[in-house]
């Protein structure tokens, strides 16, 4: 009776680790795909924290290349809006070319695109974070983001270089092509990976 007694015990112990490794797994492929993150928090892993100045959105397209060094999943990236005309809406774009035109996604020079509704925020100075929909990994090497705004929107900037990974860009608006480089300039912006 006792062997009976202690091999159920076994087979329960070992029918509900299966069961637990089996729940875990599925939870983690619905969050972010086999071996991706959830993409809950993120972590600031490029950032360029400096604004002396500001261009406006108004008849420009603005951009800012960055290096990426390893690899990471995309959580967010911020800028910094020094005054906002009304409100209205600002959109991120961000890809692998200065001309980020056309459909975003993957496959296409354009990866993503996150707009945000922003209230008229009088005197400006306002951090404005663009999360992921989506998980997308960078992998090493040269990415490209752009601002725009539905209003004209100050994007704040590094009127001297601070930044070595990359470069400021502007374009003709509404073309989200931007490709005159504006050396010893860079925008303020961060980005995260996710946790």
């Amino acid at each position: 009776m006792n062997k009976i007694l202690a091999w159920t015990c076994v087979i329960l112990l070992i029918a509900s680790q299966c069961q637990g490794a089996w729940w875990v797994k599925l939870g983690g492929a619905a969050a972010g795909g086999e071996g991706e993150p959830t993409c809950d928090t993120g972590t600031s892993v490029i950032s360029q924290l400096s604004a002396t100045s500001a261009a406006g959105t108004n008849g420009y397209s603005i951009g800012q290349s960055f290096t990426v060094s390893s690899s990471f999943y995309l959580y967010s990236i911020t800028i910094r809006v020094n005054n906002d005309a009304a409100s209205g809406n600002l959109t991120v774009r961000w890809g692998t070319s200065t001309d980020l035109s056309g459909t975003c996604g993957i496959g296409n020079n354009c990866i993503e695109e996150v707009t945000v509704a922003t209230p008229n925020y009088p005197g400006g100075g306002q951090i404005y974070e663009f999360v992921m929909s989506t998980v997308n990994e960078l992998t090493a090497g040269v990415y490209y983001l752009q601002v725009a705004g539905s209003t004209n929107y100050d994007i704040s900037r590094e009127s001297t270089s601070s930044y070595t990974g990359g470069d400021y860009y502007y374009g003709t608006a509404g073309t989200w092509i931007a490709t005159s480089v504006v050396s010893g300039r860079d925008m303020y912006f961060v980005v995260k990976s996710c946790d």
